[in-house]
């Protein structure tokens, strides 16, 4: 019996037909296929980039949690092979890190 490959069309197809929690992914990897990575743009990716407010548990040592607000800074995906972590930032001193930020890009012509 011989092997029969699907394409990328023909599984686009069968994927249609694949509930819409499925993960596409992984089901094209189990039937030996690699989806292409799209990766979105940098704008869209840190549209995500918002507000989070935390509060940490209560402790012997903290019984009195107080809530914190933070600017939230997703994981970004640069290529198929590199991206960056997500992380938080304590909203009041948010602009200083970003202005920072700038100062150093603007210093090194990036």
């Amino acid at each position: 019996m011989a092997d029969s490959v699907m394409t990328l069309e023909q599984f686009e197809e069968f994927a249609k037909t694949l509930p819409e929690d499925v993960d596409r992914r992984k089901v094209a990897k189990a039937m030996g296929l690699e989806l292409p990575v799209v990766i979105p743009e940098l704008s869209e990716q840190l549209a995500e980039a918002g507000l989070v407010t935390h509060t940490p548990k209560e402790t012997k040592r903290n019984p009195n949690p107080q809530e914190t607000l933070y600017v939230a800074v997703p994981s970004l995906k640069l290529d198929p092979n590199n991206g960056t972590r997500g992380f938080w930032v304590k909203a009041s001193v948010a602009r200083r890190v970003a202005e920072r930020i700038l100062a150093i890009c603007d210093d090194n012509s990036l």
